[in-house]
Parts: C-alpha cells; sequence; structure tokens
C-alpha cells in the first residue's frame, strides 16, 4: 500500500519505520525542517508500567467533583480558565484513577519492540534504568503503601524504601533534604527518545521512506483513494494516511465529538550538563511533593514539571521554569554545570478526557490516528505504531487495545 504518514515526531517516525517493515510505500510529510522538532524534541522520555499521573492520585477517595478540583489545583498558571478547559477537566474527573492491565501490558510490549529494534538495528540511545519516588511527607507513606499493593497486584514491581535506602542509593541526594522514604521502581526507565528516533528514520530511509520536511498540509480527503494536498499547491494520491499529530489538525476530516473534548497542557523541561558525575543523580528520581523528575542522560540532566494549559502566544511560565532549576539544586547540589549548555524547553501536550491517546482506524475512510499521546507518547509509541501496522491490513492485533479506540470518543 501507498501510505502518508503525517507528523515526523515519535509517533510519526515509528509508524513510517514500522509500515516500511511490511513493505509499504511511505511518505512522511512534516511542517518543521526535520524530525522531532515539536513536542518530541526535549521530552523526558519516560517508559513506565506505573504510570506517574495515574499513581499520583490512584488511592484518592475522592468522587468527581474532588477530582474535578485536584486536577485544577495541580494546572499551575492556566490564568484563563475557558469553559472548553474547564468542561475537559469536568469529563477527565468522570474517571477514576485505577492500574489499567491493558494499558500495562502496551506498555511492556512496546518496551519489547523497543528493545528488539534497538538490538536488531544496533541503535544506542541515552538512557538511564529505575526510578525512586520522593516522599517527604511522613504521613503520606500510607497512602503510598497502597498505591505500590496495587501495582504489585498488578504484576509491577516496586518496593518501599526507607530514608537510608533511598540514600544508598542515591549518596548524591543532599543530606538536608526532607525525606521520609520513597518507592523503588526497577522496570522503568528513562531514554533519550529524540535520538533514537533520528536514529530510526534513518533506518526508515534505507526501508524506502521518504521524508518531505517543510510541507504543510491543506487538504486531506478520505476516500478509497486518499487525496492530500499541500501549501504549495501539489495534490497527492494515497491508498491510506496516518495522522501522527498532537491534536486532530484544522485539515483533518475526522473532527471532534462535540460530547468530547481535547485539551493542550504545557509542560517543561531543563537540560543541563553535568559538572561532576559523583554529585549527579543513579537513577530517574520523581519528587512526589512537587511533582518534578529528574533524569540522567549521558553528561547531561533532564528535569520535567509543570503542567498548564498551553497558549502558543505566552510566554515560557518563569516562576516553572525557576521550580526545575530550584529542585535539581536542592536536590543534587554542585551536579550541574551552570550556565554553559544550559537549555529550556516547553512542549505541548495533547489529552483526550480520559487521559488515553488515539490510536486506530477513524471514521472516516482510509485515514488512522495516532494522537492526543499526552504523556504516553514515549512509553507507548512503539506499540501504537505496530497497532496501525496490524489494523491498517486488517490483521489482529495480539492485545486489547480498545482503550485507544478513536470510536471511544466518536472519532
Amino acid at each position: 500500500m501507498k501510505i502518508a504518514v503525517i507528523g515526523a515526531g515519535i509517533a510519526g517516525i515509528t509508524t513510517a519505520y514500522r509500515l516500511s517493515q511490511e513493505g509499504h510505500q511511505v511518505c512522511v510529510f512534516e511542517r518543521r525542517a526535520g524530525v522531532c522538532e515539536e513536542t518530541s524534541f526535549a521530552n523526558l522520555g519516560l517508559s513506565s508500567n506505573a504510570n506517574l499521573l495515574t499513581l499520583q492520585t490512584l488511592s484518592s477517595n475522592a468522587g468527581r467533583l474532588g477530582r474535578f478540583w485536584e486536577e485544577k489545583k495541580s494546572l499551575q498558571g492556566s490564568g484563563n480558565w475557558h469553559k472548553p478547559l474547564l468542561r475537559w477537566l469536568w469529563q477527565r474527573a468522570k474517571h477514576s484513577p485505577k492500574v489499567e492491565p491493558s494499558l500495562i501490558s502496551l506498555q511492556r510490549y512496546s518496551a519489547q519492540l523497543h528493545a528488539d529494534w534497538s538490538s536488531l538495528l544496533k541503535l544506542e540511545t541515552e538512557h538511564t534504568v529505575g526510578q525512586i519516588i520522593l516522599i517527604s511527607d511522613e504521613q503520606a507513606m500510607p497512602e503510598w503503601l497502597t498505591k505500590v499493593e496495587a501495582l504489585k497486584a498488578a504484576g509491577i514491581s516496586a518496593n518501599v524504601l526507607s530514608a537510608d535506602d533511598v540514600r544508598k542509593r542515591e549518596p548524591a541526594l543532599h543530606a538536608t533534604l526532607p525525606l521520609s522514604g520513597g518507592i523503588w521502581l526497577p522496570g522503568d526507565q528513562v531514554t533519550n527518545s529524540r535520538q533514537f528516533a533520528i536514529q530510526l528514520r534513518n533506518e526508515a530511509l534505507k526501508n524506502g521512506v521518504v521524508f518531505q520536511f517543510q510541507q504543510e498540509i491543506t487538504t486531506l480527503e478520505p476516500g478509497a483513494k486518499v487525496r492530500l494536498g499541500t501549501a504549495d499547491g501539489q495534490s497527492h494520491s494515497f491508498d491510506h494516511a496516518v495522522i501522527c499529530t498532537q491534536q486532530l489538525p484544522a485539515f483533518s476530516p475526522v473532527k471532534t465529538n462535540p460530547t468530547q473534548s481535547f485539551a493542550l497542557l504545557d509542560s517543561y523541561t531543563a537540560t543541563v550538563p553535568i559538572k561532576e558525575a559523583l554529585n549527579a543523580p543513579n537513577h530517574v528520581i520523581h519528587d512526589a511533593a512537587s511533582r518534578i523528575t529528574i533524569s540522567r542522560l549521558g553528561n547531561r540532566l533532564r528535569i520535567q514539571g509543570g503542567m498548564h494549559h498551553s497558549a502558543p502566544d505566552r510566554d515560557p511560565h518563569p516562576a516553572t521554569v525557576q521550580q526545575l532549576y530550584n529542585t535539581l539544586d536542592n536536590h543534587f547540589p554542585g551536579a550541574a554545570n551552570y550556565p554553559a549548555g544550559t537549555q529550556t524547553w516547553r512542549g505541548v501536550c495533547c489529552f483526550s478526557s480520559d487521559s488515553m491517546p488515539v490510536v486506530g482506524l477513524s471514521s472516516a475512510t482510509g485515514i488512522s490516528l495516532n494522537l492526543a499521546h499526552g504523556m504516553h507518547g514515549w512509553s507507548l509509541a512503539c506499540a501504537c505504531a505496530d497497532l496501525l501496522a496490524h489494523q491498517i491490513v486488517r490483521k489482529d492485533f495480539p492485545l486489547d487495545a480498545r482503550l485507544l479506540a478513536p470510536q471511544r470518543l466518536g472519532l
């Protein structure tokens, strides 16, 4: 089949590569000048079966209204609480947080595909294995113990650490940092996903995939033959098209169901060179109180945190950016080499009302979707690509992927 892939972020690159493995003629259209220049540029790259977003509120006894206020409070600096954002929050609060077995299976499957491709293609990427959740509040420990039991019941390896155990694993952690204990998640991993995508793009080229950069899509017409128009006036014909953008673009023939909503939220990372390796973390460190994560990628540190309503015309939120640097310095003093090579990045993440990605065949003939990944973009990328490779040719996928289906949102 002749297939168009729209978007060259991590979703688009993995999809293009997987389709090329099946012998399809694939052409990738990307409005930017290169691979992973938007949401996938400098994200955290966390693959976690524990799923921190769910884990934060897993044992919350709050009802829908309580969850609504908890979520609203967690969105920092959102400013204008317009109706679509409030509607999304209300819809999101409808879904009680839980450990989803099918999601865990998909994440494990995706991690295995990533490992298989990396081995087969001899791809080398910066990565850090194992995550520790730091818990500073002694009163919060019983709730976290409940969360650990829920993870274990789902087959996820998780262990409770004392404060001393945490410091043995992370000797560089500031000696005066308040610490009641921690949670050890040995199966979690942070990977330089952009580095992986760039290498995978080179492999896709070997398979015959064509990349058209700086190409703005203007029209997309569904049908037995999909017609795609670009800003330069060209028209292209394909047997199928896959939209791999954060949200449904304006040209999409698939339209959002009025009863559902999506939200665009900003997430921030700061990347700094390591000054002294002995002062840097050994594992991925997530601070439960601030919801900020510190990871080590080669000779650099990446700090991720902050989540608030996206406004393209607004400057980066200064308090959020400063909190990233403050958290790094408070936890691992002397680790960062300021200001050399310091980079701050703001990425836009699209969230569906149930926080699950939208992946699969859509209601429009010849159009598939691979979008709205929220914070699951990297952890599910390879599995979503494989899911589409099966569905486009009507093959059965080996796992239950109904929680990702566009039909659940009327798409």
